[in-house]
């Protein structure tokens, strides 16, 4: 593995073990609950402020979230500090092993109490303090492709009850470091220790990666919902959480429109993704080199009940 290879420089200070990721493209509802899974209840918040918010988890969230379950697991039956790197890791440069190694060699010496340190990351929010030159105490980082977990910490972790609750990983460590925007996490994580979090100025660890595999991956929909395609008699269905009705406004056009009072939440579910201005912007978004085929099929993903109002369209 192109991984193994990239992150052989670390052997010089760790002992290198390959775990088997779960496949959460490839994982059933049935399986989840053979492994003792099961997602965090209400994750999906249509009307919130922050986009990723407003979707349903996606399989490779799940699978990430309990490949790092796994190796905490293993971890905590380890005196000694875990350095955990996903299969998109690779060093920033040649001393990276060597710089992580003298970060931790540091931080020792100087007595400063810590559980995770971020080799790499993407910083959600104003770092709180520097502890040491080129260390700082983090609030909220996001990424988890490079990291060192203390034993204590890999205890926590694994004996928290993500698997009962699961969400992003990346969203799961900064609760339990720091304040989570979300009010039904911070509720959550509340009963959970808290954890003391650094990062690397001068990151040890990038992601190779341009475009993540995870936000690829299809969403969660819950199997026993009926999500499909139907054909509306015309465009003037009202709005549900499980409705919403694409319509042209010639039998002949070649643009797709969305009814102007269902522009805010149809684009407050697709906010992520893309996200328009003005109701005319919606209109414009739904025609030429965007196929609004696509973005139903999205919508399904989603568990919603996509409706629209063609001839000759099913």
């Amino acid at each position: 593995m192109a991984v193994i290879e990239a992150l052989r420089p670390f052997e010089a200070i760790a002992e290198m073990q390959i775990h088997d990721a779960v496949d959460g493209a490839r994982l059933t509802a049935a399986e989840l609950e053979s492994l003792g899974g099961a997602l965090f209840p209400g994750w999906c918040q249509p009307t919130a402020a922050n986009p990723w918010d407003r979707r349903e988890l996606r399989r490779g969230e799940i699978g990430c979230a309990l490949s790092h379950l796994a190796v905490w697991r293993d971890a905590q039956l380890d005196a000694r500090d875990t350095l955990v790197f996903e299969d998109d890791a690779e060093p920033c440069d040649e001393a990276a092993a060597l710089r992580t190694a003298a970060t931790i060699e540091e931080l020792a010496g100087r007595g400063i109490d810590w559980d995770l340190l971020y080799l790499g990351r993407g910083a959600g929010s104003i770092d709180s303090s520097e502890v040491i030159d080129g260390v700082v105490r983090t609030t909220f980082s996001y990424c988890t492709h490079g990291y060192v977990v203390r034993p204590r910490a890999s205890r926590a972790l694994a004996a928290c009850g993500y698997e009962r609750a699961l969400f992003p990983v990346d969203e799961l460590l900064p609760a339990l470091y720091g304040e989570h925007r979300r009010a039904d996490v911070r509720r959550w994580a509340r009963e959970r220790p808290k954890l003391i979090a650094l990062a690397m100025v001068d990151e040890a660890v990038r992601q190779r990666r341009i475009e993540s595999v995870i936000e690829r991956s299809p969403f969660v929909v819950d199997e026993r919902q009926n999500a499909r395609f139907c054909v509306a008699p015309d465009a003037r269905a009202r709005w549900t959480p499980t409705h919403v009705v694409f319509y042209r406004a010639t039998p002949d056009s070649q643009a797709w429109h969305v009814r102007a009072d269902l522009a805010g939440p149809l684009f407050s579910v697709l906010g992520a993704f893309q996200r328009p201005r003005t109701t005319e912007d919606a209109a414009t978004l739904l025609e030429g080199d965007v196929d609004v085929r696509s973005i139903a099929v999205h919508l399904a993903e989603l568990g919603l009940l996509v409706a629209a109002s063609a001839e000759g369209e099913q």
